[in-house]
């Protein structure tokens, strides 16, 4: 029996926990800080406000789920984003249909994504692992001789209860939690080596149009019930703070 139909695990910051940094780099200037706090209060705003679907922040901290964040035990510098999410993972006790990997920058028009996994449950054998998504491809050079291959973007890694228990069976081997590849390229090769093809879904991932206004990127949205997951970020350093606006449109929260 599943506890939602969805869970949504936002990798979120730490910046102000001390035990992460060097001595001395707590009090250096991060051109990200503003940024951090200002998107994860928005997902405060909006986080709980669908019944069918459960969010959680994934933190480095004491091992625990308190509230609506998990907290992952840290290892120092072998600690790593794809460590933080198979271990936040693995400690959830509540079953889920589906599990959607984000972001902080990652704004979520709930409706939309709910829409989306009962036409992929329409589609696709839930039997079997469902990993997709926005896909993106590596070559075999970057991965020392790997074949080419697919994954599904980190803004919007979806996934069904079968695929996360394969991930959980095979994620934590040395050879993916010692890599030094981004987490959403480790989650695609655990999947690539056990033979499960990423499922494309282009239209998931809508990337904010910064050079044009707010109606018209609302337009384009609306364009395309499948676009569900909104970057609001496109590089480290910029701070567009547009998702207080999405906020007030899509849930009418100030």
């Amino acid at each position: 029996m599943y506890h939602k139909k969805l869970c949504v695990l936002v990798i979120s910051c730490e910046f102000y926990n001390s035990q992460m940094y060097k001595p001395g780099d707590i009090d250096k200037p991060c051109v990200n800080r503003d940024r951090w706090v200002y998107e994860k209060r928005c997902w405060e705003k909006y986080m709980n406000c669908h019944p069918d679907i459960d969010v959680y922040f994934l933190e480095y901290g004491e091992s625990n789920i308190k509230g609506n964040t998990i907290f992952v035990p840290y290892d120092g510098f072998n600690s790593g984003i794809y460590k933080k999410t198979i271990h936040g993972m693995n400690m959830l006790e509540k079953k889920y249909e589906f599990y959607l990997r984000v972001n902080l920058n990652t704004f979520v028009i709930f409706d939309n994504i709910l829409s989306l996994i009962d036409r992929i449950k329409c589609k696709h054998d839930m039997n079997s692992p469902f990993y997709g998504g926005k896909l993106w491809m590596r070559d075999n050079i970057l991965l020392f001789n790997r074949d080419l291959f697919y994954y599904a973007s980190g803004m919007c890694t979806l996934m069904n209860y079968k695929a996360i228990q394969t991930l959980m069976m095979y994620g934590f081997q040395d050879k993916y939690t010692t890599s030094n590849f981004a987490d959403d390229i480790i989650i695609g090769l655990v999947y690539k080596d056990l033979n499960i093809k990423p499922v494309p879904y282009e239209h998931m991932k809508y990337d904010w149009k910064f050079g044009k206004c707010f109606d018209y990127n609302i337009k384009m949205l609306n364009t395309n019930i499948e676009q569900c997951c909104v970057r609001t970020v496109r590089f480290h350093n910029e701070n567009h703070n547009v998702n207080a606006s999405l906020i007030k449109h899509f849930y009418d929260i100030d």
